[in-house]
């Protein structure tokens, strides 16, 4: 074996045509190198690659995505480390193993989950321990005492109920139910596939029966489920699809089953059921998409139906020809759905009517599954091929409309934002991939429908009091803007020292778009660090003591700028005095700079207590008693030695004026506000 090292199922392999020990093997583990003739491989792990099926997310904050991999098992990793170190390949765990096809996790107990390997082998997960206990059903003897023949699919589906947290539906070619989290399963329906012999069927023209490369396309079974959907509005109306394009439909829980194949009009016989989607926009309604690329049909079938499947109608202008792998509908906004195809993401607006393709920077590439997150709005998007994607908050999606597009500006929904302390570890892994992490703070999104000359965006508190003022685009179009949840001092002389201060306290902020005479308004609510308990009170104290710290650091930076501004303007007059013959004047220009010099180096010794916000804010500890004392030591000296700053501009007004006249006379630093704790 020539890469015994290698991960199997090789899929492409170069040999450099000038040096033949120097090869590259691409499989189902990536790209890896050799240099000697395969004696020795390295695998490459920069680059982001993965061939995932089926992706799920939970609802641990921040969230954690999970999916299953071609001949890689399930993993999980988190969308958010909360590191300067990104979202790195150490990141990611291990839940299940063989091919990785669904990963559904419990939506309120965020230690379990279901993972599963091909042809519907489940496992629950308990993600606390990492034990695992296998539960493909297995059916129970007919009247006739006889086993059911069951048929699992290469990539089984499994469906958690909307409706009851411990309701779990898997199908083969019955679809089970299990009310006990897979504990026990029975199985609710008969067989929901046509149970056709597929050597009878034909795979690019070529009949089943006869001789191929990979017998029946190389797959075991043939006539199984491939699709369950619960209608959200009501548990007792249950979908299924089947790889041989048989669609079925319950609205009494199994009871009894209506076949609707038919009714799909225009739809090729035995075209493979890749998603259905029961919508929770009005009962009855009911999305279908269909993969017929096994015979040599790339065409997007996809299917809408308002009355449980009894009338179809083909959706999907502006969808290209190519197969339907994913299909889902936004939470919130029925009329929002997203499609994946061989190359890439589509979005429709409009129940399905006409769609768009997504860029977002996504490479072509196959998309064969799509989750938007309940609570955090998420669009999460797996690739085969190019690992997992995610498009952070869509809310500009979910909330466009014609108003907003016609409005003269308009902010859409700011999501919730936390105020964290991100871990910062040294850290220096050359070679090897990391994700960035999304940016820490408040995401706003507006829209422009026409250029502005001028435009303002503004952060208040509730009281209506500046908090913040951002840099933002004026051109037509939906822009992005991140608060930091860093303040900054007014609009006076008094900000222009300090530069950003502490982030906000915990609460609800105003975020204003003023474009001429137009004012528009969003709430943005920001959030202690949940892992972290300090009391309202400790809390704004302990902010308290940040903002004092940065006030009079904020002095300091003033003072040391004005220092620095006359010491430049007494060098330029002494250059000019050098060629009088003043001795006199010169004499009197260096003991003035002497005593910047000096009241610099006061400063400086005095502003440590200025500085120490920054200390105090990396933590959610209250201050220690040093750096309260070296606060109240800045706050004893600085106000003084400002005083001092503002009298000694009065000593080189006085030497400027005897070198330069008065038409050229330079503009001196501005007399500086005196800093009070009480302001």
């Amino acid at each position: 074996d020539a890469a015994a090292d290698v991960h199997l199922d090789h899929h492409a392999l170069w040999i450099n045509p000038d040096n033949s020990d120097h090869m590259i093997l691409g499989s189902d583990g990536g790209v890896s190198i050799s240099w000697d003739r395969s004696d020795n491989w390295y695998q490459f792990r920069n680059l982001p690659l993965g061939q995932f099926y089926e992706i799920g997310v939970d609802m641990r904050d921040p969230y954690h995505v999970c999916g299953g991999l071609q001949d890689n098992g399930s993993w999980c990793a988190p969308s958010d480390t909360r590191s300067n170190q990104g979202i790195r390949t150490r990141d990611w765990y291990n839940v299940g193993s063989g091919d990785g096809f669904f990963t559904v996790m419990h939506p309120s107990n965020t230690s379990l989950m279901f993972a599963e390997s091909q042809g519907g082998n489940l496992i629950r997960v308990n993600l606390e321990t990492m034990e695992r206990t296998r539960m493909r059903p297995i059916g129970r003897p007919d009247a006739d005492d006889e086993m059911p023949e069951l048929r699992w699919n290469w990539d089984t589906p499994v469906v958690l109920s909307s409706h009851d947290e411990s309701t779990l539906y898997i199908g083969s070619n019955l679809l089970f139910r299990s009310s006990d989290l897979g504990q026990s399963f029975t199985a609710i329906s008969g067989d929901l596939t046509w149970s056709v012999d597929r050597d009878t069927l034909s795979i690019m023209g070529v009949p089943g029966g006869s001789a191929q490369m990979s017998r029946n396309d190389g797959q075991s079974s043939y006539g199984n489920l491939t699709a369950i959907a619960e209608s959200p509005l009501n548990e007792a109306v249950i979908y299924t699809g089947a790889d041989d394009g048989r669609v079925h439909v319950t609205q009494d829980s199994g009871e009894t089953w209506t076949d609707i194949t038919d009714r799909l009009e225009g739809l090729p016989r035995y075209a493979y059921v890749t998603r259905i989607v029961a919508s929770h926009g009005q009962d009855g309604e009911v999305f279908a998409a269909f993969d017929n690329h096994r015979n040599d049909d790339f065409n997007s079938y996809l299917y809408h139906s308002e009355n449980f499947g009894q009338d179809w109608r083909r959706i999907g202008s502006g969808l290209p020809a190519s197969s339907l792998n994913a299909l889902a509908q936004h939470p919130d906004n029925a009329e929002l759905l997203f499609v994946g195809n061989e190359v890439g993401v589509y979005v429709s607006a409009d129940a399905g009517v006409t769609w768009v393709q997504m860029g977002s920077g996504l490479p072509t590439v196959p998309v064969d599954d799509i989750k938007i997150h309940p609570r955090e709005n998420d669009l999460i998007i797996g690739t085969h091929g190019r690992g997992v994607w995610i498009i952070d908050d869509i809310s500009p999606l979910e909330h466009l409309s014609t108003n907003v597009m016609v409005a003269n500006a308009h902010i859409f929904p700011i999501r919730r934002a936390t105020s964290f302390n991100p871990y910062t570890p040294q850290g220096w892994t050359p070679g090897i991939f990391a994700a960035p992490n999304p940016p820490s703070g408040a995401r706003i999104r507006y829209h422009l429908s026409s250029d502005v000359e001028e435009l303002e965006l503004r952060v208040t508190d509730a009281t209506g009091k500046l908090v913040r003022k951002l840099d933002a685009q004026v051109a037509s179009g939906v822009h992005e803007v991140i608060w930091d949840l860093r303040l900054q001092l007014g609009s006076g002389e008094e900000s222009a020292g300090g530069g950003l201060g502490p982030r906000v306290l915990p609460g609800a902020y105003i975020v204003e778009l003023v474009t001429g005479a137009d004012i528009v308004q969003s709430e943005v609510s920001v959030r202690m660090d949940p892992r972290v308990e300090i009391g309202r009170r400790e809390l704004m104290a302990r902010h308290q003591v940040m903002i004092d710290s940065y006030r009079i650091g904020s002095a300091v930076g003033l003072a040391e700028r004005a220092l620095e501004e006359a010491t430049n303007q007494l060098v330029a007059a002494g250059e000019l005095v050098a060629g009088r013959d003043n001795e006199g004047l010169t004499s009197e220009i260096q003991q003035v700079r002497e005593k910047l010099a000096a009241l610099n180096e006061e400063l400086d010794d005095s502003s440590g207590g200025g500085r120490v916000w920054r200390g105090i804010e990396t933590s959610g500890a209250m201050p220690t008693a040093d750096a309260l004392y070296q606060i109240e030591e800045s706050w004893a000296k600085v106000p003084s030695l400002t005083e001092g700053v503002n009298a000694i501009i009065g000593d080189v007004e006085s030497v400027l004026r005897q070198v330069y006249a008065p038409i050229a006379m330079p503009d001196l630093p501005n007399e500086l506000p005196i800093p009070s704790k009480g302001r």
